[in-house]
């Protein structure tokens, strides 16, 4: 491997590093986050990134490159790269039904507006009828 060669691996190396830390912060990030609505956009900041990635580490001059350098690796190269699909599965399954559960808690907050409109309506009707009562004359000698 010539010193240009080897520079390049070298640099290639440290820019996935740096995006291994990236990651980390935003899976960090993530696994913190319970409220649906933050998490959404996590997850698809997670699928975006996973993918440019696994991209990088899949690219001729990456992952593959050093397998044919280093075939003893090879094995072992293509059980990640494998891996890689399955992640990007995995979080893309998640991230669609995190979308379904948005839309489902929009429709039950529809529906739980639509209830208490409702139940005002309702209020009203009773305290109409309620003050009906009070001021209607039963005929009742005093």
């Amino acid at each position: 491997m010539s010193d240009r060669d080897t520079r390049a691996s070298h640099e290639r190396a440290e820019a996935i590093r740096e995006e291994h830390a990236r990651l980390r912060l935003l899976l960090a990030e993530m696994c913190e986050e319970c409220e649906l609505a933050r998490l959404v956009p996590l997850l698809q900041q997670l699928a975006e990134e996973l993918a440019l990635h696994f991209e990088t580490e899949e690219a001729e001059d990456g992952f593959p490159a050093v397998a044919r350098l280093q075939p003893r690796f090879a094995a072992l190269m293509e059980e990640v790269l494998a891996e890689h699909r399955a992640f990007l599965d995995e979080v893309g399954a998640l991230l669609r039904r995190a979308e379904l559960c948005v839309v489902e808690v929009k429709r039950i907050h529809e529906e739980a507006v639509a209830v208490a409109n409702r139940l005002h309506e309702h209020e009203i009707k009773e305290n109409d009828l309620f003050l009906e009562i009070a001021t209607t004359d039963l005929g009742e000698a005093d």
